[in-house]
């Protein structure tokens, strides 16, 4: 009947996670193609697509016509005809509000005969649209809308004649070159004023192509109305002389009197091959692009994001555009585009132009006359905050390159005072979220994050607080992390002490909160981007605008409390890795007492053993001379041959040089154990100068470690000293493993004490790797934290402008329309700064998951499923289905422990075991625990030679009796392990997790033993029922009477353990 249940609740949560996946509501299914089929011809006419339906070419295969008259396409992309490319002779695109075709949209069409484009919003065609399209006897452009054509348009492989009709009003000007490339005999039907070459000799190619006036001059004209200056088809340079030179020359030749000058800005330097765009965001991160219908309405445009093309600057601006700012990682442009008749900023890391970058300028506002310098491109190599950058200005473009190669002149400038101008918080965060994706996948996609890190951290390093401190301080821990991965000094697989017990109900807080968020953030999407146009509608009422604003303000309320649960939890986490720290650096201390003493103990049998070597060496000189002078007499009464004699005193020399080989390995180990000893003891020397906190406080280990270099110095020297303990050891157990060296005395005593130098050693630097590593977390975690806190009091302050709109006096029935630009820009914002949380939301969710199939893999030795564990590509819905799934999952892997973990009950007693016993001895315990009040014990090491290293054992209870007190009530304060050894398969990994505390308390009048006692509680564990959870035998467990008196009378220490003990058959056949 359970497992009815959890499978009726699986498929409960899988419905769950499929509507959530469809932004909450259950969508039909689509028809996979809309259209009808009529022979070889697929009409798609009238159906409303917004885009070409590419699945209809999976269906019919073969097409020849493609029929999409009047739907709702805006952009053809560059796979958009791929399929049908080799069939395809008829494609007509008429009435679609096309205003964008990539330059290789038409590449694949090599059968194409006849193309309509007519009708669409196409103002501006990329140079060769046409270059592929060899088969072409037919092209309609009648209204679609151009200004202008590229010289450069058709295929140069055209045999048949073309019949080019372009009944385009807004086009005054046809470039001859464009029509010369068309074979004799075609048919040209043009209603543009003039034909236009830039040179007498390029003229004469043209002068029968079409009946129009033919022009010559260096600069061309764009559009009719109003016509621009054409100089983008110039190879020169413009200077003031050139655009004073178009100017009158335009006046001249055309008789016309421009009001704007077209040429391409100086950015030669920066052209190349586009970049691939990463794909390292996943979706909810980077969300300009859903908020196009509020940048077109802005008079100033401000993107920041992570990679962006040029190409797509159209979808973010409108006439109304005065400026525009782009601030990213990279920016591209991957094709030609329209001339910018704006102001134009970009700041990147990364600029790459494939083609020129034409811009359109006011000769009002900037006469070459009286504005020389606006015409005049500049170009300065300099540094921001240490970085080597580069900065580009012609006329209203300006380009800052925020890491170039460029060598530094001499006096070079410092563009420092416009960092915070130029670079943006935001897309830095993006180039950081970026990065730490990165970090998951292969080593040429970890240097990428590391280089990314490293600039990020460098640009930044002068902020002293604010939102760029904080990107500075994260990426600086993003840094220090790619060093430790690159230099492999992070384990192999890590496992935190963590149980499913623990991550259940942690997981269920958060991912309550989270789907709650989520919902009223998907309300707010309805709202502000689906339906955004509804903001901007001139149609509304001022009370049907109130109540949208009313709506937003109360959902952006919700969304912003909710924001601040979330930031609660994360607080919460921040504080228990704090405790968590607390307990293995308190543990340090505990396993380097047992580590000195061990140390002691290797140097007493060391020199029993050197000596027992010395006095072997003295006894080998008398052995050889009795040697040599008993095979002598033999040799000479004839019992032996000079050979016997040989090799009599030969065997004798052999044996001494292998004391002595012998006595060098140890004495060299022992030099090395001093290496390491030196080197364990400054990391300890410096812990315990810490100061203690305060009474109830956690340390702020942040601020003791101010700089994450010396933690990371210590992992990777911590991490090498694991191994080189390994070596010196089995370095000692070849030399000890020789049956004459056994026979030494102190050889056996020596062995057993090298085996638990390594083990301690190994130990004391596993916890002080685990405790520098929690410090590192503590930083992460505190960085995600400040960046999430700060979005969620920014969007507070942007609430806080929307109520106020709400209860604005001045905004009535009359003016209400005039101010909606403005209001609607800060619900934008008030919506970024929601998704500035999601950001960071997103990236404690994926460390959270991550955590939680580490514990699955923990419990039920089973690895957590591939499509369940954190992808980059992971959005909120994605994450809140796999930690449902893999609740789910743990549910129903409770049967797969086969065979199940045996049950045991262990009793221990802790007694002195030598006299003259001193506090902190590990062989003293009840002295320790009478001196010193608390006591610090690793049950494994009372348990018996039937407990073995990579025995896995579960403990559920833990009961202890203090006898000899003389107390009727006794409390015991138990702090369990934080760092223990575990297996896996036969394989030792070292856990982490928090040092978990809980209290043995108990009545006792006979004051007897354990048996008679009375207990109210005690350390015991969540019936096994429903989760394989556990602590462990291995690893220091501190006790702590509580009372003064308690201790100073315990004659002894009773240690009841009660669990299960996973059956050795399943480690050794899986091994």
């Amino acid at each position: 009947m359970v497992r009815r249940r959890l499978q009726v609740f699986g498929c409960v949560l899988f419905a769950w996670a499929a509507t959530a996946a469809a932004g909450g509501v259950p969508q039909a299914p689509r028809a996979p193609c809309p259209c009808s089929l009529e022979a070889d011809a697929l009409d798609c006419s009238g159906l409303g697509l917004d885009s070409v339906p590419q699945g209809c070419f999976v269906l019919h295969p073969g097409i020849s016509a493609l029929i999409l008259d009047d739907n709702a396409i805006s952009r053809l992309e560059e796979a958009d005809f791929a399929a049908v490319g080799a069939s395809l002779t008829e494609l007509v695109l008429r009435n679609n509000p096309v205003d964008f075709v990539h330059k290789h949209a038409f590449s694949s069409l090599t059968a194409l005969q006849t193309l309509h484009l007519g009708g669409t919003n196409l103002a501006f065609l990329p140079p060769g649209l046409f270059a592929q399209l060899h088969a072409l006897t037919y092209v309609n452009l009648n209204n679609a809308g151009l200004r202008g054509l590229p010289q450069r348009l058709f295929s140069e492989r055209l045999v048949e004649s073309v019949a080019l009709e372009m009944d385009v009003p807004e086009m005054a000007v046809v470039p001859c070159a464009t029509l010369s490339a068309l074979p004799r005999g075609s048919s040209i039907n043009v209603t543009s004023q003039y034909l236009w070459a830039p040179t007498p000799h390029e003229a004469l190619n043209c002068s029968e192509v079409a009946p129009l006036p033919l022009k010559t001059s260096l600069c061309s004209l764009f559009g009719r109305e109003d016509a621009a200056i054409d100089c983008g088809v110039l190879s020169e340079e413009m200077t003031p002389a050139t655009a004073a030179l178009a100017e009158a020359e335009v006046l001249s030749v055309f008789g016309l009197s421009s009001s704007h000058v077209i040429f391409a800005a100086e950015l030669g330097r920066l052209k190349g091959d586009i970049p691939e765009k990463p794909h390292c965001l996943p979706s909810q991160i980077d969300k300009i692009y859903d908020f196009q219908v509020y940048y077109r309405h802005a008079e100033d445009v401000e993107l920041e994001t992570h990679y962006f093309d040029l190409a797509d600057l159209y979808l973010f601006t409108s006439d109304t555009t005065r400026s525009v700012s782009i601030k990213a990682e990279t920016v591209v442009l991957s094709q030609a585009i329209a001339p910018v008749p704006f102001a134009l900023s970009i700041s990147a890391r990364r600029v790459v132009l494939a083609e020129d970058l034409l811009v359109s300028v006011s000769l009002a506002e900037a006469s070459p006359q009286y504005e020389a310098e606006f015409y005049r491109a500049q170009h300065d190599v300099g540094t921001m905050n240490g970085v080597t950058v580069e900065k580009f200005r012609h006329g209203h473009v300006t380009v800052f390159v925020l890491q170039s190669e460029a060598c530094l002149p001499p006096n070079a400038p410092d563009f420092s005072a416009e960092s915070d101008d130029v670079v943006s918080p935001t897309s830095l965060d993006l180039s950081l979220h970026c990065g730490s994706v990165m970090l998951e996948e292969d080593a040429e996609q970890q240097l990428l994050a590391s280089g990314t890190a490293a600039w990020v951290k460098n640009i930044t390093s002068a902020a002293t607080s604010g939102e760029a401190f904080n990107i500075n301080q994260q990426a600086s821990d993003l840094l220090q992390r790619s060093i430790m991965v690159l230099s492999n000094s992070t384990e192999s697989q890590v496992v935190p002490y963590v149980t499913l017990v623990v991550y259940m109900p942690m997981v269920d807080a958060l991912k309550e909160n989270l789907k709650l968020f989520r919902s009223i953030l998907g309300q707010l999407q309805d709202k502000l981007e689906r339906n955004a146009n509804r903001l901007f509608d001139m149609t509304l009422s001022f009370e049907e605008r109130k109540t949208d604003l009313q709506f937003v303000s109360d959902e952006s309320a919700r969304a912003l409390q909710e924001a601040q649960n979330v930031c609660g939890s994360q607080q919460q986490k921040v504080n228990d890795l704090r405790l968590k720290t607390d307990g293995v650096y308190n543990t340090v201390f505990v396993v380097n007492d047992k580590f000195l003493a061990a140390h002691a103990s290797l140097e007493r049998n060391y020199n029993t053993l050197q000596s027992s070597i010395e006095h072997e060496l003295h006894n080998m000189f008398l052995k050889k001379c009795k040697s040599f002078f008993r095979g002598m007499f033999r040799l000479f009464t004839g019992r032996a041959g000079l050979g016997d004699v040989v090799d009599g005193v030969s065997d004798v020399g052999r044996y001494k040089r292998e004391l002595n080989e012998a006595k060098e390995v140890l004495t060299d180990s022992m030099l090395q154990i001093n290496d390491l000893m030196a080197d364990v003891e400054v990391v300890v020397d410096h812990l315990a100068a810490i100061d203690a906190p305060d009474a109830g406080q956690s340390h702020n280990w942040t601020a003791i470690f101010p700089d994450n270099g010396p933690l990371l110095a210590v992992v990777r020297k911590q991490t090498v000293s694991k191994y080189q303990w390994e070596i010196v050891n089995d370095n000692n157990d070849i030399v000890l493993d020789d049956d004459d060296m056994k026979k030494l005395g102190g050889a056996n005593e020596y062995r057993a004490s090298s085996n638990l130098m390594k083990d301690d050693g190994q130990s004391l630097a596993n916890n002080i790797i685990s405790f520098s590593k929690l410090i590192l977390d503590i930083r992460d975690e505190e960085g995600n934290l400040k960046v999430a806190q700060l979005a969620v009091d920014q969007g507070g302050d942007r609430l806080a402008e929307v109520q106020g709109m709400l209860s604005d006096t001045e905004t009535t029935e009359e003016n209400y329309k005039e101010k909606m630009a403005r209001q609607n820009l800060v619900l934008m914002n008030l919506m970024y700064d929601l998704y500035r949380k999601t950001r960071k939301d997103m990236v404690v969710m994926k460390r959270v998951l991550g955590e939680f199939c580490q514990a699955y893999f923990y419990t039920f030795f089973l690895e957590c499923p591939d499509d369940l564990r954190p992808q980059p590509s992971d959005d909120y819905d994605a994450l809140l289905y796999k930690f449902s799934q893999l609740q789910f999952e743990s549910l129903n892997s409770v049967g797969t422990l086969d065979p199940p973990p045996q049950p045991f009950a262990k009793t221990l007693l802790l007694t002195d075991q030598k006299e003259n016993c001193t506090a902190r001895d590990p062989l003293c315990p009840v002295t320790t625990l009478r001196q010193q009040g608390t006591l610090d014990v690793d049950f494994s090491d009372w348990w018996g030679s039937e407990l073995l290293h990579k025995d896995r054992v579960r403990v559920d209870r833990v009961r202890l009796y203090l006898r000899g007190t003389g107390e009727d009530f006794v409390v015991l304060q138990v702090t369990q392990p934080a760092v223990f050894n575990d297996t896996y398969l036969g394989q030792v990994y070292t856990f982490l997790g928090p040092a978990s505390q809980c209290f043995v308390m108990y009545e006792d009048s006979a004051h007897a033993s354990m048996g008679e006692a009375s207990y109210v509680t005690d350390c015991s564990r969540t019936p096994t029922t429903t989760f394989y959870s556990r602590a462990t035998p291995f690893g220091s467990y501190t006790v702590t009477p509580v009372g003064e008196t308690v201790a100073a009378a315990t004659s002894a220490v009773e240690v009841l353990l009660e669990g299960s003990w996973m059956p050795r058959t399943k480690v050794e056949s899986a091994t």
